[in-house]
């Protein structure tokens, strides 16, 4: 039986080891592909989890500013509920016309006030008199479901 030697064995040829050469050259240059494969889909991976994460964070914070907004303590529908409500009062007698104009002006004066501020929060209502008027009809208003109990708080509060 003939012993056959390895090309990187003592006699083999020239040829043999340039072969084998050529083919670590191939193993080598296929795992660096494997590894910048590997790197690529690693890379991207690490991009989408960061991606996701950042669009948490942004939900986060516009969550976070959405608390720290200023809440409106009387909006414009509460202005506008209120003064159809003393129309209404008013249309059916409950409230006479002095009495109606009285309220009016607390409507008036606070939409003047208004315009001071960006927007009415309950630190502006409890700074500012007028502010703190409408701020009371408008909970009145929304509170007494009976036109004629209305009537008769808006005459002992604010007439």
């Amino acid at each position: 039986m003939a012993i056959q030697q390895q090309p990187w064995q003592a006699g083999g040829s020239l040829a043999d080891v340039s072969v084998l050469m050529k083919e670590q050259q191939l193993l080598m240059k296929e795992q660096q592909m494997l590894l910048l494969e590997r790197d690529d889909k690693a890379k991207q991976e690490m991009e989408a989890k960061l991606a996701e994460q950042k669009q948490e964070m942004e939900a986060k914070m516009e969550a976070k500013l959405g608390e720290m907004a200023p809440r409106e303590a009387v909006s414009g529908q509460q202005i506008e509920a209120l003064t159809a409500r003393l129309e209404a009062v008013h249309g059916a007698k409950l409230l006479s016309d002095d009495e109606l104009f009285a309220v009016e002006d607390c409507v008036a004066d606070f939409i003047e006030a208004q315009a001071s501020y960006d927007v009415v929060t309950m630190e502006a209502v409890n700074a500012n008199r007028a502010l703190g008027k409408v701020h009371k009809l408008v909970a009145l208003g929304e509170g007494m479901p009976s036109d004629a109990m209305f009537a008769r708080q808006l005459r002992r509060k604010f007439v």
